[in-house]
């Protein structure tokens, strides 16, 4: 179980490194294009491509890892009118295998797209970025999307037929590990 939990820690840390690499990399490109624009009338073409496939980077891999927190904006207002936590947890799983079902098949629309995009080999204007590469950064993040709802439906299933002790199904930590 070591090396899985390795594994895990290091996709955890992997991805705070690439958010965090993402940001600094869009606030130096968007400071540099302002300095080298005013100060010395120059203009990089391509600077908003890069800064195009940081913000890409940061939205997508950014978009996994609050899946890994559970930090989604959503609309659940079944807490508010059902107050047995047994039957909130029951729904919990429900959405999570929805929500897992549905980004599979986005995962797999999302290949799809990176192999066609790739065989057409298109790219942008000015410095060639392959958009395949675009779109591979879209595929990991929903890729990420799809491990974190499954992970998080298991737990809430595990509670569930679990429970706790006192015989009563709690909602799990925010993002912890059951």
């Amino acid at each position: 179980m070591k090396p899985l939990r390795f594994l895990w820690n290091g996709l955890l840390w992997l991805e705070r490194f690439v958010l965090v690499v993402s940001a600094a990399a869009i606030i130096l490109l968007v400071f540099a294009t302002v300095i080298l624009r005013y100060f010395f009338k120059y203009s990089f073409l391509g600077m908003e491509e890069v800064v195009m496939l940081c913000a890409v980077l940061l939205y997508f891999i950014g978009s996994g890892y609050g899946s890994y927190e559970e930090h989604q904006i959503s609309a659940d207002l079944s807490s508010m009118f059902i107050k047995n936590e047994k039957t909130l947890l029951a729904l919990k799983s429900a959405r999570g295998a929805a929500e897992t079902i549905l980004m599979a098949i986005s995962v797999y629309l999302a290949a799809q797209l990176v192999v066609r995009t790739a065989g057409i080999g298109k790219a942008t204007l000015t410095l060639h970025i392959p958009f395949a590469l675009l779109y591979s950064v879209v595929l990991a993040g929903l890729a990420l999307m799809t491990l974190y709802s499954a992970w998080h439906t298991i737990r809430y299933l595990r509670l569930l037929t679990r429970g706790l002790p006192g015989g009563r199904a709690a909602s799990p930590p925010e993002g912890g590990e059951v």
